[in-house]
């Protein structure tokens, strides 16, 4: 009898082994597929800014080109244009690895221009939207400081007038 429960033993045994065999083998099955279908949609990436004409390209060409089309794509003339990259580079706005200087007030000039979105200003200028999007605001910064040296109200308003100083409505 002793033999048969024995037999009975290792036979359960053994069909728990194979069980759990193919639920590792399920298992590792599982972590593979996953493993590729994570392979295959995130880390192989298919270039979409691959265009030739970079955004560098396309500001040197409006710079050296008519100067209509500096007015067309930036709202101001050639030397305005100009005028205005020296001034906020004396604001603190460098060139990055991938973005001149240039090429950053031209985007941005041309999003607040034209109205445009993000994602025509990433094929017009083949970069990232998240490339447009920090460039924007970092000229954006450099903008308003500009603005608050330049824009001033004319000398005659930096005085409150006495009608509305004296007059009791105008105060909070």
């Amino acid at each position: 009898m002793n033999t048969d429960s024995e037999e009975e033993m290792d036979q359960e045994f053994v069909e728990q082994a194979i069980r759990d065999d193919m639920e590792f083998d399920e298992l590792v099955l599982a972590t593979v597929r996953t493993a590729v279908y994570y392979h295959n949609n995130f880390l192989i990436k298919e270039q979409c800014r691959n265009s030739p004409h970079t955004g560098s390209m396309f500001i040197m060409e409006i710079l050296k080109g008519n100067d209509r089309r500096c007015h067309e794509q930036f709202r101001m003339e050639k030397h305005v244009f100009i005028k205005l990259c020296n001034r906020l580079r004396s604001y603190g706005l460098t060139s990055t690895k991938g973005v001149g200087l240039e090429e950053a007030i031209g985007m941005f000039l041309m999003t607040l221009g034209h109205g445009v979105r993000n994602r025509i200003i990433q094929e017009q200028f083949q970069h990232s939207g998240e490339t447009v999007s920090r460039q924007f605001g970092i000229v954006l910064k450099k903008m308003i400081l500009l603005a608050f040296d330049e824009i001033r109200p004319p000398e005659e308003y930096n005085e409150v007038p006495h009608y509305i100083r004296s007059n009791d409505k105008y105060w909070p």
